[in-house]
């Protein structure tokens, strides 16, 4: 019983705590002249800031047994390309100067070697994803 009260008590300081925190975020963009709703306020524009990779992992892995469990990067690229193409940002569609790739193709890249280390694809060397059960089991569970 006690640990329940203990749960119960520090669920309410989380949440005093996220209510804190929206309020601390509210007041920064207002500092910086973005407001309250930052990009939900401008429908249509694009964040300047970067997707951060794990963003690209669910679509990457559904894009992947959409195609029978096995494709080359560029196939997942490609099918990245088209169903994430409203989300991407400025920044994400910048070329990498010395690669000459967008960087976001950079980002799916990374979550091409995470997926290997959490065994949701097979480790390969040759860039090719190929879905274990582990994978299609962690896509189950979103």
């Amino acid at each position: 019983m006690d640990i329940g009260q203990m749960v119960g008590e520090f669920s309410a300081r989380v949440d005093v705590f996220a209510t804190e925190w929206e309020h601390l975020l509210d007041s920064a963009r207002a500092a910086v002249g973005e407001g309250s709703g930052g990009d939900s306020e401008r429908p249509g524009k694009r964040s300047s800031k970067r997707t951060p990779s794990w963003k690209f992992r669910g679509p990457a892995l559904k894009a992947l047994l959409n195609r029978g469990g096995s494709a080359s990067h560029s196939d997942i690229i490609s099918d990245l390309k088209d169903s994430m193409a409203s989300g991407l940002t400025e920044t994400d569609q910048a070329v990498i100067t010395a690669r000459g790739i967008p960087l976001w193709h950079d980002a799916v890249h990374r979550v091409y070697r995470q997926c290997q280390r959490e065994g949701w694809i097979e480790k390969r060397r040759d860039d090719v994803w190929k879905l274990t059960a582990k994978g299609g089991s962690s896509l189950a569970n979103e």
